[in-house]
């Protein structure tokens, strides 16, 4: 049985941060010198975050203000979003050591071994199985889960309704050959646009740019579709559209 474990910061209250607080404040000065911009709204703690210039606060009740003052300063509070939880023990995302019942893995070559024994020389990620550490900030499963906390803070909703929304986001992005696009922004000086009859029957509006030389595309790229579509002679090369029309073969510049 999957276990997300958390700790409420309970019930009416709401956790937020501001950045760029003074580091020369002590934390036991916190509570005295942050006062809410709005009247109503109830400071519950100011904790700093480690050594650094952000302090999280939690406010009690509904009333959450847009700026709080520090001193004669005034702070801007933005939603906190946590780090991912990770298991030390199993590097699993969405549970911390403590409670894991699992065996150890190395976060280093994702053996099953402590990481301090590890002699392997190539590393290899637990969760995605990509070239780094399983700790790393770039594991796209870490980064996965840090859009859904995002995404629960922003929605106030629970971790399986982003996390499914996270992903229907994701598989409507249609993929982009970012190879061949480039040759979109290359030729951008030419505005004459044209409507395109694609192969799935649908039209989309193209701005193509004039022959030079020839140019290999990926078969998967948007140019490679629309030089699919285009209509070709007697020898099978692409017959030009007639003179003014931007609407030719796909080169590029030599």
């Amino acid at each position: 049985m999957k276990v997300r474990a958390y700790i409420s910061p309970g019930k009416g209250a709401s956790v937020d941060v501001v950045y760029d607080v003074d580091v020369s404040i002590q934390d036991a000065d916190l509570p005295i010198l942050i006062k809410p911009a709005t009247e109503g709204a109830n400071i519950k703690q100011g904790t700093r975050l480690g050594k650094s210039r952000c302090v999280k606060l939690v406010f009690q009740g509904d009333c959450i203000p847009a700026h709080v003052k520090v001193g004669h300063f005034r702070h801007a509070v933005r939603p906190f979003v946590p780090k991912p939880l990770q298991c030390h023990k199993c590097l699993k995302i969405g549970h911390v050591s403590s409670v894991c019942g699992r065996a150890t893995v190395c976060s280093k070559c994702s053996g099953s071994h402590d990481a301090k024994a590890c002699t392997v020389g190539v590393l290899k990620c637990a969760n995605c199985q990509g070239t780094h550490d399983a700790s790393s900030k770039t594991c796209s499963r870490l980064k996965e889960e840090q859009k859904i906390l995002k995404q629960m803070i922003k929605d106030h909703s629970s971790h399986k309704d982003a996390s499914a929304k996270v992903r229907r986001r994701r598989r409507s992005r249609r993929p982009v050959c970012h190879e061949c696009m480039h040759v979109f922004r290359q030729y951008s000086a030419f505005p004459v646009a044209h409507n395109v009859q694609l192969g799935d029957g649908r039209r989309q509006r193209f701005f193509l740019p004039l022959p030079s030389a020839t140019l290999t595309l990926c078969e998967e790229s948007p140019l490679a579709r629309i030089n699919a579509a285009l209509p070709t002679d007697q020898s099978g090369a692409t017959a030009d559209p007639g003179p003014g029309s931007a609407l030719t073969t796909l080169h590029t510049m030599t």
